[in-house]
């Protein structure tokens, strides 16, 4: 299952339009095992949920994730 985490706009080309992450994800070929997310309380239990059911859980981002990350407890 993929969390798809809100961005932040870092390109050259700002007159672009910027999509949104519910865009992104509908033009993916599994859009049903990607949701949009935020990092707060709800994100942090399904984390603790996959914890607790031994998933590997992997984290990529381009920004406060892994502050984030190292930030709550599960």
């Amino acid at each position: 299952h993929v969390y798809w985490l809100p961005t932040y706009l870092s390109r050259e080309y700002k007159d672009l339009p910027l999509h949104t992450p519910a865009e992104l994800i509908a033009s993916t070929s599994n859009p049903e095992a990607i949701e949009a997310a935020e990092m707060n309380d709800t994100l942090r239990q399904k984390l603790k949920d996959h914890q607790v059911n031994g998933d590997l859980v992997i984290g990529m981002s381009a920004g406060d994730l892994d502050a984030w990350l190292r930030a709550i407890t599960f």
